[in-house]
């Protein structure tokens, strides 16, 4: 049986809703909650992204919410916390006191017994269609499934000493792979050798996974491939001089996530790209001196746009979604909430650490983003990536 401050939390928050008890499948609230970082689940790709609108948050439409789990944890209103799991999960999770081990076929009967007397179950996002199918299927339809994931959501929003070590540590070394992966960016190379060795960095380092796919960004200044669209130089295609470069990456280390963009040009830059590239980093250290505690994340967009208007690059702003989307929340999960955008009802507050990420798009000329780990302080913030910032115009040789 399990217990710790996190589940307390949590049982304080089922007793407001007036729930019997939540559980959990494989997720970044799982693992919240386990307090144990070293078991793989990462799937950032299906339930990391922001929900738009008007999106059924609980969608039977996107394939992931059938996921069947193969290891769950159920959080009673009261007492010890249960983790379920099938015998082969229980081997990656040593660190985790499993409860209950059995072969997948019989998760759903053990899972029945346990929640045996609730009425109203929380449910976490990333398997509610699939615990809901495992009731069914055991006769307990009767048993109500209520959405319970932004319940840990809210939990994970401040974060604790410890995930704030674990994040500097993480930014840290995102910020030394980009200074040796700028030693490879000369003519020749291709957006897939660098995106490779981006991957091979973190398994040299000991990183357990990367959040997402790593992107490197060729924008080739005069190609008319470019004129249109971002990406448009194939992959296998080397490096010239001329060309902006783009990245958009980050690793999984000691459980918890780096998301980072830094950008750069092959050889000279003409002056108006280089003007770009140093109106959007003064726009992000302007928005960053005035971020604080309890100023509105709805502003960065506006922010942002006021800097490089001033600097005659406002229209060059990417404005995605059109709702000023420039960011997010990073923790366990590489995509947390609150998101930055011009509707955000949230403020900024002391232990958040945001991902703020503003593009400049110079239609057939260049793209490039900066992208910084960013802890909210008691006064302020303090950016966890330090990558140099004057660092845009590379070496040919």
């Amino acid at each position: 049986m399990l217990t710790n401050h996190r589940i307390e939390k949590l049982q304080e928050k089922l007793r407001e809703e007036k729930l019997d008890g939540a559980v959990y499948a494989t997720s970044a609230s799982l693992q919240y909650l386990l307090d144990d970082t070293t078991y793989p689940w990462q799937r950032t790709p299906e339930t990391g992204f922001y929900v738009f609108p008007g999106t059924p948050m609980y969608s039977t439409e996107r394939s992931y919410f059938q996921a069947k789990p193969d290891v769950l944890l159920f959080v009673p209103r009261e007492g010890a916390a249960t983790v379920l799991a099938t015998y082969e999960r229980a081997r990656t999770m040593p660190n985790t006191p499993v409860d209950i081990s059995c072969y997948y076929v019989m998760l759903a009967a053990n899972l029945v017994d346990v929640v045996r007397g609730c009425k109203r179950l929380g449910v976490g996002l990333c398997a509610f269609t699939a615990i809901e199918n495992m009731l069914k299927e055991e006769g307990a339809e009767d048993i109500a499934c209520v959405p319970a994931e932004g319940l840990v959501e809210a939990l994970r929003m401040i974060k604790e000493p410890k995930e704030i070590a674990a994040l500097r540590r993480v930014a840290a070394f995102t910020d030394e792979c980009m200074a040796t992966i700028c030693d490879m960016l000369r003519p020749g190379v291709t957006q897939w050798e660098v995106e490779n060795r981006l991957n091979q960095l973190g398994l040299e380092h000991g990183c357990s996974d990367v959040p997402f796919s790593p992107s490197c960004t060729f924008t080739k200044t005069g190609d008319p491939r470019c004129q249109d669209k971002i990406g448009a130089i194939p992959k296998d295609e080397p490096l010239t001089p001329g060309t902006a470069i783009a990245f958009d990456n980050g690793f999984v280390m000691d459980g918890y996530c780096s998301d980072y963009g830094r950008s750069f040009y092959c050889g000279p830059a003409p002056r108006h790209i280089a003007d770009a590239y140093k109106a959007l980093q003064t726009a992000q250290l302007e928005l960053l001196d005035h971020i604080k505690p309890g100023v509105s994340m709805s502003c960065t967009f506006a922010k942002l746009h006021e800097t490089l208007s001033r600097l005659g690059y406002g229209e060059n702003l990417r404005n995605f979604a059109n709702i000023g989307m420039m960011g997010h929340q990073i923790g366990i999960d590489v995509h947390e909430i609150p998101w930055l955008h011009n509707t955000t009802p949230e403020v900024f507050q002391p232990g958040m650490v945001m991902c703020i990420e503003p593009k400049l798009w110079l239609p057939g000329e260049a793209f490039m983003r900066t992208e910084d780990m960013v802890l909210i302080t008691e006064t302020g913030c303090e950016s966890l990536t330090v990558f140099d910032r004057n660092c845009y115009e590379l070496p040919l040789e």
